[in-house]
């Protein structure tokens, strides 16, 4: 009696393990396809080591203030289609401060610019061609690219400075490379079951207080990270970095010449003014003073430093504009100083967007007049194919 009904509880065992087994590879199975199904579109496609976007792209994002909506052309620009109704063409190029990712279409600058010109009996078009993280080495290349796609593009206007900045403050010159120790990954958070389960958990329990109701999550998060980390009110050694600034801005312009286009250099403003409230201070993240992001970076700059580099980026692109005679517009001098027009460092609010847009308008059309007005146009481009 007691053999049996101890090899009864022994079956018994078993298959209730199996059955959990079972269920377990079922649910990994469920899972794995669950995530395939949310797995992000890529929304690039490779060209000679870069990346354009895809044409007739088109993201909606959500912010505390609205749905903001980006898209792009048939050609991965983002802007109006290209028409023979057209007789002056820009490309604006740059990081994120020239992408404005979360705003609106016709709340960004650049289409606000071309939008400001013709309503003065002009008909430009203005394209944007920004892409966030992406330095002057990054800009020389995706321009030359384009021009050589585009032949017919008049201008290029470069807002560029912080990223470059950035770069050089996190990754100090002098400091030797150190070995990054790689931690083994454990099984279980290698399963699509684990994956999952993040996911769920960031949708409902990570805050989604967007910060001045404009920017994405992320940097909200960012912030957070910047308030835990010690401040750094040292500048460290700036020579050999400014010079590789210049030397990389020397390229760009000499590029573009050679090209036939008109190269125009923008000045970056940020938000790191002095006499910052504690809550404006709340809403910046960048200013790394090592490599990495959130735990992996322990150190910022201080508000100080990060204003006086940034300043030292600005007339370094001013010196070469003066050195070659390229035009250059100060916007950090032009924009008024307020800290309402970023929702974060260096990131334009509608209203922030708005601004630019009118100083860069007036430049165009009274500072540096790009052409005559439509009616007295002197130049076609019917025979142009798009």
């Amino acid at each position: 009696m007691k053999p049996s009904f101890f090899r009864e509880s022994i079956i018994k065992a078993c298959l209730v393990l199996g059955g959990l087994a079972l269920a377990l590879v079922l649910s990994e199975m469920i899972a794995g396809k669950v995530m395939l199904l949310k797995a992000p579109v890529k929304d690039t496609e490779p060209l000679e080591d870069r990346y354009i976007l895809k044409p007739h792209l088109e993201k909606t994002f959500r912010t505390s203030i609205g749905k903001k909506r980006y898209s792009v052309n048939s050609k991965g620009i983002r802007g109006d289609e290209f028409s023979p109704y057209q007789n002056y063409h820009i490309l604006t190029v740059g990081g994120s401060t020239t992408e404005c990712l979360f705003l609106d279409n016709e709340e960004a600058w650049p289409y606000l610019t071309q939008k400001i010109v013709n309503q003065q009996g002009y008909r430009i078009w203005v394209g944007n061609v920004g892409r966030s993280g992406t330095i002057v080495r990054d800009h020389i290349r995706d321009s030359e690219l384009l021009l050589n796609q585009f032949p017919f593009i008049d201008a290029i206007l470069l807002l560029t400075g912080i990223n470059d900045l950035s770069i050089a403050l996190a990754i100090p010159l002098e400091a030797p490379p150190q070995k990054q120790e790689v931690k083994p990954v454990p099984f279980y958070e290698k399963t699509a079951l684990w994956q999952l389960y993040r996911v769920v958990k960031n949708r409902l329990f990570v805050d989604r207080k967007l910060d001045q109701g404009s920017g994405p999550v992320s940097y909200s998060l960012r912030a957070k990270d910047r308030e835990k980390a010690i401040l750094v009110d040292a500048m460290p050694p700036m020579e050999e970095k400014l010079q590789s600034y210049k030397e990389a801005l020397y390229l760009w312009v000499t590029m573009v010449r050679q090209r036939g286009a008109r190269p125009i250099l923008v000045t970056q403003p940020t938000k790191w003014m002095e006499h910052l409230t504690e809550k404006e201070k709340n809403t910046l993240w960048f200013g790394w003073a090592e490599a990495g992001f959130g735990d992996q970076c322990k150190k910022y700059y201080s508000v100080s430093v990060l204003r006086e580099t940034m300043a030292m980026y600005n007339q370094a692109m001013l010196d070469v504009c003066a050195g070659l005679k390229a035009e250059c517009v100060d916007l950090a001098k032009l924009l008024p100083k307020d800290p309402d027009l970023f929702f974060d460092d260096c990131h334009f609010n509608a209203g922030g967007s708005f601004l630019v847009s009118t100083i860069l308008a007036q430049y165009l059309t009274k500072e540096a007049p790009i052409l005559l007005p439509s009616s007295q146009d002197t130049k076609s481009f019917k025979k142009l194919k798009f």
